[in-house]
This record gives structure tokens, sequence and C-alpha cells, in this order.
């Protein structure tokens, strides 16, 4: 689904992402690990377009995705969604109503005048079935924990028509225990949605346990890419070295 080669990104004209090149599938649990400073998280802002790059090619669904077309970035604000700090959730509102606003968004206009709140109720239900989240449905946002709050907003995502979702240390300041079980929910959640979920982590075991796909940066670079499997000491090396 997602074709990158020699992506190059420039700040204050000096290159922080270095002829990047890399794959994901359609439906793989994608992890993200490296060093601090390493060029994991602008590079999750290049895949989104929320920041051009300079060289390089990126394909999206077979398409070409130039940063500076509107078209590409109509496609990618459709289909790609960025998980962020507020996680684009209304926190007065309970996990229902929240991925119930996601279907109503993914409706064409005319749809959105004549449709029924029953059938935007019977959509988000059974999207939140199909994910395992009916115990999140009638409480509050405000109310639910991280990893929680991130579930829900996976299934918004899902709900106005995103392929691929996009989180940036999405377990950082989680104790052991609990990003553990979030990175096994978010597994779990591309395995029943069959959408792409591509996450930064700095926890290398829960990348070597969960994802489909590790892909290990350093200094600007992807240096190692592993596929369903752990990675080896020399991969490590190459990854974590200083």
């Amino acid at each position: 689904m997602i074709l990158i080669r020699n992506l190059v990104k420039k700040i204050a004209n000096k290159p922080f992402l270095k002829q990047v090149s890399l794959n994901v599938d359609t439906g793989e649990l994608a992890a993200i690990i490296g060093p601090s400073g390493s060029g994991k998280t602008l590079l999750l802002e290049c895949i989104t377009l929320n920041t051009p790059w300079h060289r390089g090619t990126y394909q999206f669904q077979g398409k070409v995705i130039s940063p500076n077309t509107f078209t590409s970035r109509q496609k990618l604000k459709k289909q790609a969604a960025y998980l962020k700090d507020t996680l684009g959730l209304l926190p007065q509102k309970t996990g229902l109503q929240n991925v119930k606003q996601g279907v109503k968004e993914a409706f064409p206009f005319w749809k959105r005048l004549l449709g029924t709140n029953q059938e935007t109720h019977m959509e988000a239900m059974d999207l939140m079935e199909k994910l395992g989240l009916l115990d999140l449905a009638h409480k509050p946002v405000m109310q639910l924990s991280g990893g929680e709050k991130q579930r829900v907003a996976i299934a918004k995502a899902i709900a106005k028509g995103a392929k691929v979702i996009v989180a940036d240390e999405p377990v950082s300041g989680l104790d052991p225990i609990r990003a553990n079980e979030v990175v096994r929910d978010f597994k779990e959640m591309t395995r029943k949605s069959g959408v792409t979920l591509i996450c930064t982590l700095h926890r290398l075991e829960l990348a070597e346990k969960y994802a489909d796909r590790i892909i290990g940066m350093n200094d600007g670079t992807v240096v190692v890419e592993a596929k369903g499997r752990p990675l080896e000491d020399d991969e490590r090396e190459r990854i974590y070295q200083t």
C-alpha cells in the first residue's frame, strides 16, 4: 500500500531524512523504531503530508503522491489519519457518539442531509462491535484511559474512511503492562479491520512482539526493515549505534 523510495527532507537546507526507502503492506501493523533524533516523527509527518519533502517518490495504493498538489493532499486527508495530542475526539461525548460523528463525516453531502440517525447509530455500533469496543460505547471519552481513547480514535478514523492510521509514540508514558495491552489491542484492530497502522515505538520488545513489520532508523535513514520476525543482534546494533 505504501512504497517510499529515496525520500529526502531538509530543514534549513540540512538533510534530516536521507534517502529513506520503505514498504508497508495493507493491513500491517508497522513499527518505526530508533534512537531519539533519528527522524521517526519527521517521517510520519511526511507520510501524512503534514510536511513536504524535497526529493524521492511516494506511492499510496499504487498512486504517486506529491506533497505539493491539491489532489494528493485531498486523497491523503480522506484515507490517512494522524492521531495526535487530542486524537480528534470530543471529550464530553461517549465513545459511540464520537464514532457516529466519524460515520456522518464519511457520508456524501446528500446523505448527511437525508440519512437517518438510526442508520448512523447502527453503522457506528456495528463497527464498534467488530473492533471489540462495545464496552466503551456509552462511556464519556473524558472518563477513558489513554489507551481506550486511542482505540476509540482509531474506530472514529476507520468510520471516516481511513485506510492508514499513523500514531507517534502511542504508548509513551505508560507502564509496561498498559503499554503491552495498548499495542496488543492495536494489533487486534488491524487484524479485524484490515486497516494499516504505522506507529513509532520506543520499546523494541513491543515492536518485536506485535509488529508485522519493523522499520529501524538511525541518523535520518532506514537501516533495517524486517518483516514477520525479531531483529538479529547486528540489526539492533545498526539501529542503536551512536
